[in-house]
């Protein structure tokens, strides 16, 4: 199968240990019709789910949540730095990458509106995304070790490749993205 023209080289040769059926194609029905029915669903609650918010005090919260708020912050945007510095920043785009960024962003307001009394848009932007950093983070935990994790290792006869995905999966960047996020404090 020919890579695309608009699929840089690279990247192709990154995603060359999956299968090519899992990497070239159309997409299914049920992804379009996935896409289309949970913006509809959103919509549709959004509505109960805005008379059942109650914003967060994050000023009158113990001053040592605060430092870890302003400290995990402060770490997301080491390893984003560190991502960048590395030429990596092509996975910025990613599910994973970009629910770290959002609980980067989260951690960052959160910690700011407790320091900040005068800082309602840092408390609104932590609000706003905490239920999307919750439900991200989950997914993104629960999806790697419960599905991918255990399915690579399956389909990977040579011990090997085997030892060079576990060691991968024990690197500074992967223990982040996929056991880290999930401390939506």
């Amino acid at each position: 199968i020919k890579r695309p023209s608009w699929i840089p080289a690279y990247l192709e040769q990154t995603f060359s240990i999956y299968p090519e059926w899992l990497r070239f194609g159309r997409w299914s029905r049920s992804s379009y019709i996935s896409l289309i029915l949970l913006p509809i669903f959103l919509l549709s609650v959004f509505s109960d789910a805005m008379g059942t918010y109650k914003a967060t005090d994050y000023f009158s919260a113990d001053q040592n949540l605060v430092y870890l708020r302003i400290f995990c912050g402060l770490w997301g945007l080491a390893v984003i730095g560190g991502v960048c510095y590395n030429n990596m920043a092509w996975i910025l785009i990613s599910y994973t990458f970009l629910t770290w960024t959002m609980c980067t962003i989260r951690f960052c307001a959160a910690g700011i509106a407790g320091v900040c009394s005068t800082c309602s848009w840092a408390a609104f932007v932590a609000d706003l995304l905490r239920f999307p950093v919750l439900v991200q983070s989950t997914v993104t935990v629960g999806v790697w070790w419960a599905v991918v994790f255990p399915s690579l290792l399956l389909f990977m006869k040579n011990p090997k490749e085997r030892e060079g995905f576990l060691k991968y999966n024990a690197s500074f960047l992967l223990v982040n993205l996929h056991i880290l996020v999930i401390m939506p404090v």
